[in-house]
């Protein structure tokens, strides 16, 4: 993460964010907290808050693909620009510091429920939720933060 001192200051001078569980960023109403990888700080990253409950949190990682630039193969195609692309990684985060990270699919990120996957599934049908979609994954996770006894796969 790079910050400047203020939205005049040229890109060129941008610094990085000091790497210190000290520090958090808040950009309007999202929080951007730093946490190391294993034990160690230079390896750690920043996550945004989603949520934070009594049991657990919910964070998210944006990693960035480059995709690099192409040149047309013929006259009738384009040339394809390179290219930066989010691509966002949740995480349950319990009070411990346990990460469990959500797979992509819908019922791979109900096992992370572990036996609380019928109540959570029964709840997400129940209220027409897309765990897919950040709002209502956040919406979930809150509602499972509450039902008492909080234990990730």
């Amino acid at each position: 993460m790079e910050v400047k001192v203020g939205i005049d200051t040229d890109d060129e001078d941008a610094r990085v964010l000091t790497k210190s569980q000290d520090v958090y960023v808040k950009i309007i109403d999202d929080i951007y907290v730093f946490v190391p990888y294993q034990g160690g700080i230079e390896n750690g990253g920043y996550f945004q808050v989603l949520f934070e409950g009594n049991q657990i949190q919910l964070y998210k990682k944006l990693e960035k693909k480059f995709t690099a630039a192409k040149k047309a193969k013929s006259t009738m195609l384009q040339d394809t620009p390179a290219k930066f692309t989010d691509k966002p990684e949740y995480y349950i985060v319990t009070r411990t510091g346990k990460f469990y990270v959500l797979p992509k699919s819908k019922n791979k990120k109900l096992k992370v429920f572990g036996s609380n996957k019928d109540m959570i599934k029964a709840y997400i049908n129940e209220n027409r939720l897309d765990l897919n979609d950040e709002k209502d994954l956040r919406g979930v996770i809150k509602y499972y933060d509450t039902v008492g006894s909080v234990s990730p796969q």
